[in-house]
């Protein structure tokens, strides 16, 4: 990444990926007092307290919308677990491309997730210098890996090896990571490798657990007795019927281990109806609010848009950003505004007006930054169609009228009527969840419209 001083540079100074530790001394700003209304109260730091406290271990659901800042808080936490001594391990959770003469195989289920925790806790106990694994472990796996396990310690101790990719010189962890490459390739030719190996978790799940536990016993032996962490990034990907499978249907599955897992979703799981009653008996929930750029009344947030403007500064000069006139916002402002304070929206939205600007440009204009017309032709142009789209079938949603006559504010949450459909109204960005943890005048939390939500609904209700 490289800080932009022309319209060349942009869309490597707005790449959207999470930033990465390189990064963070040059590009990380502190938002999170535009997020939660408060200057010293963070569900991020709630939960660095809660890892590092090791009298307890804690599984944690990080709810927030897509893009709205989550990776690259994680990638920050992680780094303040790991200078505090701990190891940590950030895993996703890769969803199968659709088989429909096997649907029930290429579903998400608990089992995929408990694979995907002991690859993760053997990695972190080979990093951590881990001599062996406890009889426990070891037996557990043996068993799942079956006559494969054997092949590779009877090749090992004969000095011989096949095509396992075990060598001589390797730890004595390393023919188990082996095998779980080996098995997730085969998953991609033959879904009855998934069916099996789902079978013997399910039959063994209390040693799985108890493996688990141990070699995270073997590892805080080796770091001064704290515990790894585990960290799922991108699990708001996974489609609704397999969130229901891997998480609702057995919460308990995939809590209460000796070391500590945050989980991470969208916001709105915490609304849906199967959520009070499966997962807040075993789960930890902290919500992780968008950037605030609207108040309760309806009225900006100024210290939501500075927020937003100190990233943008971090990443390019503002000059590359018409200022405002007489007759609208700056670039950069309506950029700000029409995006609802996501970052990474705020960075595609950018980069397409980038685009715009320079087929401006190669037409024969002089301006040499991103203008107002650049944004509102070419930046929005796709995120306008998308809520567009959305929207064109529910302009007589009862909720969302209710919402226009309100100015596009709302205290209220779902009712037993319409909880499916405000659901997806937070999955496609079309409400925002807002907090102020320190407003006199009601609850934490609000909704409002997403700004080009409101702008059509205003138009064609």
């Amino acid at each position: 990444m490289k800080y932009a001083t022309t319209l060349q540079e942009i869309y490597n100074a707005f790449d959207q990926d999470p930033l990465s530790e390189q990064d963070f001394s040059y590009y990380y700003g502190k938002t999170m007092p535009s997020r939660t209304g408060d200057t010293y109260y963070s569900p991020i730091n709630d939960i660095f307290k809660a890892c590092i406290r090791n009298q307890k271990s804690h599984t944690f659901l990080l709810l927030g919308n897509r893009g709205c800042g989550k990776s690259t808080e994680l990638n920050v936490l992680s780094k303040r677990l790991m200078d505090e001594g701990r190891l940590v391990k950030t895993v996703s959770l890769e969803r199968l491309e659709r088989d429909p003469d096997s649907a029930k195989a290429t579903k998400t289920m608990y089992m995929d997730v408990l694979f995907v925790i002991m690859e993760a806790m053997l990695q972190i106990a080979e990093q951590s210098g881990c001599e062996k694994l406890t009889g426990k472990a070891n037996d557990t796996l043996q068993e799942f890996f079956g006559e494969t396990t054997q092949i590779i310690t009877e090749e090992k101790s004969t000095g011989t090896s096949k095509d396992y990719g075990v060598s001589l010189g390797d730890s004595p962890i390393a023919p188990f990571l082996k095998l779980f490459v080996d098995f997730k390739r085969k998953f991609k030719d033959d879904m009855t490798v998934k069916t099996q190996y789902r079978e013997r978790i399910v039959k063994n799940y209390s040693d799985w657990k108890d493996a688990l536990n141990s070699i995270a016993k073997s590892i805080a032996e080796k770091c001064n007795g704290k515990m790894p962490v585990i960290i799922f990034e991108e699990l708001d990907k996974l489609l609704d019927t397999e969130i229901w499978d891997a998480f609702y249907k057995d919460a308990e599955k995939l809590a209460g281990f000796s070391f500590s897992i945050i989980y991470t979703f969208r916001s709105a799981f915490r609304y849906d109806e199967h959520y009070q009653t499966s997962l807040s008996d075993y789960f930890e929930t902290k919500v992780f609010p968008v950037i605030r750029l609207v108040n309760r009344d309806g009225t900006p947030n100024e210290d939501g848009y500075q927020a937003m403007r100190e990233i943008v500064k971090l990443r390019a000069n503002l000059d590359l950003f018409e200022p405002a006139t007489e007759d609208h916002l700056g670039a950069l402002d309506y950029l700000i505004k029409m995006t609802g304070g996501s970052p990474r929206s705020l960075f595609a939205a950018i980069n397409e007006s980038c685009s715009y600007a320079e087929d401006r440009i190669e037409s024969g204009d002089t301006k040499a930054f991103i203008t107002w017309d650049d944004v509102e032709y070419g930046g929005l142009r796709k995120f306008r169609g998308d809520k567009q789209v959305f929207l064109y079938t529910r302009l007589d949603n009862p909720y969302l009228k209710k919402l226009i006559e309100n100015g596009g504010i709302s205290n209220e949450g779902p009712s037993v009527e319409n909880r499916a459909e405000f659901v997806k109204f937070l999955e496609n960005d079309i409400l925002l969840e807002h907090y102020n943890y320190r407003d006199p005048n009601g609850p934490y939390g609000w909704f409002s419209l997403h700004p080009l939500a409101l702008e059509f609904l205003q138009k064609w209700t």
